[in-house]
């Protein structure tokens, strides 16, 4: 697999993990902290902003695929996959037990 290939899906894979974390936190009372895509959601609605984020997420990602810049896919990547971890982490995991807690 050539390495512009592997940041493509990479950043493919990223970008469905952090619509799905994002409408998990929404769904328990998050809100989205980027301003851009806040109101792209105002502006779109609950799931106009996912077609809207596809769309920007799959012109990006063909913009640096036809560059020919996996360095910068990758980047772009693991930021986005950093924005999913940061959903999950922040409002998607269990709350800890009483009992798992230091005294």
């Amino acid at each position: 697999m050539t390495p512009i290939v592997l940041a493509a899906t990479a950043f493919a894979l990223a970008t469905i993990a952090n619509i799905v974390t994002t409408n998990r936190a929404l769904s328990r009372g998050a809100r989205e902290a980027n301003p851009i895509i806040a109101w792209i959601m105002r502006a779109t609605g609950p799931r106009g902003w996912v077609v809207v984020k596809c769309v920007l997420a799959a012109a990006i990602g063909g913009a640096l695929v036809w560059l020919d810049a996996p360095w910068v896919l990758g980047a772009a990547s693991l930021l986005t996959a950093l924005a999913a971890w940061h959903n999950h982490r922040r409002h998607l995991r269990p709350a800890p037990s009483t009992k798992d807690t230091l005294q």
